[in-house]
């Protein structure tokens, strides 16, 4: 009798066990990449009248520690400037150290997930910051402040 109920026992361990059948979870696919996105841009791509003091922004859908901005004129000369991040951690910035160049183009290059997305866009600058032509000695004007 204790032999047989052993052997129940054992049979039942083994028919709950599966046999040989992979008892790996069909739905779990392992690791799947970045699923963060780019919201939003600022400038806008192939915007043509950027100001020529603001900072370029991305915004994403997670917080992306490792994400970065770069920018370059046409030229491909590097602008240099500061990174930094809204406190969410959404909205990465890139503030040039200096003004850009108005009626200049610039492409700004992102970098999120840790390189796994790097769009680029290109943009351009409007007039103003130009250097004015007109003599402003004995003019009067009127500013809507």
């Amino acid at each position: 009798m204790e032999r047989s109920a052993l052997l129940f026992a054992a049979l039942g361990l083994v028919a709950c066990s599966g046999g040989d059948k992979d008892n790996t979870d069909s739905g779990d696919t392992g690791p799947v990449g970045c699923t963060n996105e780019i919201t939003g841009y600022s400038p806008f791509d192939g915007q043509t009248d950027a100001y020529y003091r603001a900072a370029v922004e991305v915004m994403l859908k997670e917080a992306d520690a490792a994400a970065t901005i770069t920018l370059a004129d046409a030229d491909g000369n590097d602008v240099a400037g500061a990174l930094s991040a809204s406190e969410s951690g959404k909205i990465i910035y890139f503030q040039p150290d200096v003004s850009l160049a108005s009626h200049t183009d610039y492409v700004a290059s992102f970098s999120i997930c840790d390189g796994e997305k790097n769009p680029t866009i290109s943009f351009h600058t409007s007039e103003l910051g130009e250097a004015t032509t007109a003599d402003l000695v004995g003019n009067t004007y009127n500013l809507d402040i």
